[in-house]
């Protein structure tokens, strides 16, 4: 990303990668990324924008406590875009509790 001036004389970021380029990548970007979650060794919270982003690992571990679970099943992919006060909310109520 670079900064450009516009006419008006103002500065915009204008984004000059070719995300193309990362393609070959995109199947193993997720990886290995549950047990990574997982294996953290701090307080966890994990917000989802519908149940059906949930795998059964995941699932079931919520079960057992490992991890807080907040679903946002009102919202898209960015839920902290969609319904960024009751992201905001639930975040600052995790913190509380730790």
């Amino acid at each position: 990303m670079v900064t450009r001036a516009s006419s008006s004389g103002s500065s915009a970021y204008v984004w000059c990668a070719n995300l193309l380029e990362s393609e070959p990548l995109w199947p193993t970007w997720f990886d290995g990324l549950t047990q990574k979650f997982l294996a953290a060794q701090a307080p966890k919270f994990l917000v989802l924008g519908g149940w059906s982003h949930i795998d059964e690992e995941m699932e079931k571990e919520h079960e057992k406590g490992k991890y807080q679970l907040s679903v946002f099943t009102e919202s898209g992919h960015a839920v902290e875009e969609d319904d960024p006060v009751r992201a905001a909310r639930e975040l600052v109520d995790f913190w509380k509790k730790l």
